[in-house]
């Protein structure tokens, strides 16, 4: 394996790639080694360096990161290779060198412990390498270091010929090459691709199915005015009454948050009114103190997404849940499902860049094989019910044109109607293919196209699973709070396998057992505080910033309830 990139390379500035990173030494040793400490640990036999800077300083000539701390302190004793014409880059992009031949004496000359230029189509790093060592600014010693270790990878792999004594006519490839070849698309290498894909999934909303279309009311108005502190202890008597003062209904409540009106969770806990002294902003799980209509809401919502009453038992007369989706056929309640979104029929976008090509593919019969049918050929193929399919907008196919909007294909009518037709709508949402620069945005909205393609669907007012599968956590502006949309999906790029991986899950052929690894943001300016932030960096005067699903989220389909914890030892090792 080769573990890639050292080091920061997730940490850019702007969010755009090739951009540096500023890492405090806590950010790196807490953060950001600790992953390649474990591969290192595990034996990896190869590396590739960060082609950005970290502090100002490029990776790819760091003798403090590529000597002192991978090689030194880590022990890595494998094979360092750079990122694409990185060598080059301390002339070209970075500006560091004064010319290309000096961007190799920096580069291997500085001790920063490089083996090899990943520049295959270009062999002006050897030649000029060769010239530094014919001067004498490259001393052979060094070179010796990084052929050894090249050898030793390719004699770890089975890719050296035997000595030419004993070298059968015509040579052959080794034993061990051959074997790898020949597993490539095997039936193995297919089942652990489908767990993988499966792995991905990420339950991250799952209420019960919406009844009806959804209803026009006037919002009731949020202060976030402190409201006068009760008379007696509690501030509430735990049904939305505050004492001397008017009943804010759970319904009430569900009517603003259903229509947009914002969060008053516990990442907006300032709405919350504090009802005693020195209490501040936060709210009890039970509401009882610092209650207030949206806190309630939310609390309730949370309660009954988990099947927990008010004091804290399952409940086990509660609502189903809409997913997992039971076909008619099969004694459940979904005898129709309208399939749409630009990703429901496509392997490309489940799959991102790197996929065939650089930039990926939209070409499905380039990375189609057996057992990988698209999400929308998965659901067709189960039996028990109806699939009716509407693309509903259409991608540019192309990662150089990711910033465009998914363009209508179906008339507005037609979806509507459609929808209505159905006991359920899967909407599946995504990306064209792409990575690197050609993937950058200036915005980390999901296009406009297919966030109206929801809120029209919604306006049907039929249960709506939302399937998301971008590389990335692009801002959903409302959409996943909307009534109608019951249920979320996510698994970011689950790969060829994802279309029947994603089916099983909606499905129920499996426990989504996916966690969020980032915070899904609201706003842009969330992602400045990701979940390890310190608690003096504030967003609006509070430690938590908004975010749709904290860090760690993600649920499943069981009923879960929690007992005493009991400890497996009485000692921390």
């Amino acid at each position: 394996a080769c573990m890639k990139h050292f080091v920061g390379y997730s940490a850019p500035r702007n969010g755009h790639d090739r951009e540096g990173a500023w890492l405090s030494r806590r950010e790196l040793e807490q953060t950001y080694l600790p992953p390649f400490q474990a591969a290192v640990d595990a034996g990896v036999q190869s590396a590739m360096e960060s082609y950005q800077e970290v502090n100002g300083e490029p990776v790819v000539g760091s003798a403090a990161l590529l000597q002192g701390l991978l090689r030194e302190r880590m022990g890595f004793e494998g094979l360092l290779v750079t990122d694409w014409h990185e060598v080059g880059n301390l002339h070209d992009f970075h500006r560091v060198a004064r010319s290309p031949e000096e961007a190799v004496l920096l580069a291997i000359g500085g001790s920063s412990s490089l083996d090899m230029s990943m520049v295959p189509t270009d062999e002006s790093f050897s030649v000029l390498m060769e010239r530094l060592h014919a001067r004498g600014a490259i001393d052979e010693a060094r070179l010796d270091v990084s052929a050894l270790r090249v050898l030793r990878l390719k004699e770890w792999l089975g890719l050296l010929p035997p000595p030419p004594a004993v070298r059968p006519a015509p040579w052959s490839h080794s034993e061990a090459t051959v074997r790898l070849v020949e597993s490539v698309g095997s039936a193995s290498d297919a089942a652990l691709a489908h767990e993988a894909a499966r792995a991905t999934v990420t339950l991250l909303k799952n209420a019960p199915p919406c009844a009806g279309p959804p209803q026009q009311q006037p919002l009731p108005p949020l202060s976030p005015e402190p409201a006068p502190p009760p008379s007696s202890p509690g501030g509430s008597n735990g049904t939305g009454e505050a004492e001397g003062g008017a009943a804010v209904g759970v319904e009430e409540c569900d009517a603003y948050l259903g229509e947009g009106g914002g969060g008053c969770g516990w990442t907006e806990r300032w709405r919350c009114p504090p009802t005693d002294p020195g209490q501040g902003d936060v709210a009890a799980d039970d509401g009882t103190t610092g209650f207030a209509c949206c806190c309630g809401a939310r609390m309730a919502a949370w309660r009954t997404s988990r099947g927990v009453g008010g004091d804290g038992t399952v409940d086990d007369e509660r609502p189903p849940m809409l997913l997992p989706l039971r076909p008619s056929g099969e004694g459940g309640s979904v005898g129709r499902v309208l399939v749409t979104g630009p990703a429901a029929d496509s392997l490309g976008r489940l799959s991102g860049g790197w996929t065939a090509h650089w930039q990926g593919t939209v070409a499905d019969e380039e990375i189609r094989g057996a057992g990988t049918p698209t999400l929308l050929e998965a659901l067709r193929a189960v039996d028990g019910w109806e699939v009716d399919h509407l693309p509903g907008c259409s991608l540019p196919g192309t990662a150089f044109a990711v910033r465009s909007s998914c363009a209508q294909t179906n008339s507005s009518a037609e979806l509507i109607a459609a929808a209505a037709a159905a006991d359920v709508v899967v909407a599946c949402l995504g990306e064209d293919p792409h990575t690197e620069k050609p993937g950058d945005l200036d915005d980390l909205s999901l296009d406009a196209g297919q966030l109206d393609l929801v809120r029209l669907l919604a306006s049907a007012g039929k249960p709506i699973a939302l399937v998301l599968v971008t590389g990335r956590p692009r801002l959903l502006h409302g959409v996943e709070a909307l009534p109608q949309v019951n249920a979320v999906l996510q698994s970011f790029l689950p790969g060829p396998h994802g279309g029947a991986a994603l089916a099983d899950a909606l499905l129920g052929r499996f426990e989504p057992s996916g966690r969020l690894p980032i915070s899904w943001p609201t706003a842009a300016s969330s992602l400045l505080y990701p979940h390890w932030h310190a608690v003096t960096q504030q967003c609006d005067g509070s430690r938590t910033c908004g975010v749709a699903w904290p860090f760690g989220h993600g649920l499943s389909y069981s009923r879960l309830q929690y007992g005493p914890l009991l400890l497996s030892s009485g000692a921390l090792p």
